[in-house]
């Protein structure tokens, strides 16, 4: 088997182990474990501390700096970041008591939140998590205009989280199954659905499931063993 193709299987099959030991699907499983890997750990070593939430702070900053045509202001997520941190910690900082939180912890927090939110609506998620997509949208929105653009989309992903393998078509491919084909612009309240359904929905078929950044490297999902048998060749 090619490398990366194992790799890939493996990986589907660590996130399926995962999900029957948690009240969470696989497909709900792979999306956090992104989020954790790919957005909130920014050092990369495997934990969530103060250090990492500043250091994504400091790209979110940099990234509206480069990127804003208004005027630039410190983007709300900066004003929200003692809050996020402290109430995330709170919660999911559960044993040991040592100041980070590790990836089983962050997954435990969330079988807590699926089990108990029932409907895809954003104001039943955790105050933290909403700080979480507030500060993103406007972050996201660099042209200022109340709505995130396909490029808009895919200059944010490509700087927060180094997306940069994914191809354009793939990215119209995102964007269309974001809106529905251009049916539904992603304003604010559009965008704080799709951030809802990324969190909850374990139905890969969903329009959130793209929210959070491109998924290629997640397998496990529908179609993941036809990508899995093109990188064996």
């Amino acid at each position: 088997m090619h490398i990366l193709g194992q790799k890939i299987f493996l990986q589907s099959l660590s996130y399926a182990t995962v999900a029957r030991k948690r009240n969470l699907g696989e497909f709900q499983v792979s999306k956090l474990t992104q989020e954790f890997d790919k957005v909130l750990d920014t050092n990369g070593d495997g934990f969530i501390d103060k250090d990492d939430i500043d250091g994504l702070k400091k790209k979110m900053v940099k990234f509206a700096q480069n990127k804003w045509t208004k005027p630039y202001q410190d983007p709300p997520y900066t004003t929200h970041f003692e809050s996020f941190w402290e109430i995330l910690y709170e919660y999911a900082d559960i044993q040991p008591k040592d100041g980070r939180i590790s990836r089983d912890e962050w997954l435990h927090l969330w079988t807590d939140i699926v089990t108990d939110i029932k409907e895809v609506n954003f104001d039943l998620l955790p105050q933290w998590v909403k700080l979480h997509a507030q500060g993103i949208f406007p972050v996201m929105d660099y042209h200022g205009d109340g709505q995130i653009t396909i490029d808009e989309y895919k200059a944010f992903w490509q700087t927060i989280c180094d997306f940069n393998f994914v191809s354009d078509e793939r990215i119209q491919e995102y964007f269309n199954h974001m809106t529905e084909n251009g049916k539904y612009p992603i304003d604010l309240k559009r965008f704080q659905y799709l951030y809802t359904d990324f969190c909850l929905s374990n139905d890969p078929e969903t329009p959130g499931k793209y929210l959070g950044g491109p998924i290629e490297h997640i397998r496990g999902l529908k179609g993941g063993r036809q990508d899995i048998q093109r990188l064996r060749r």
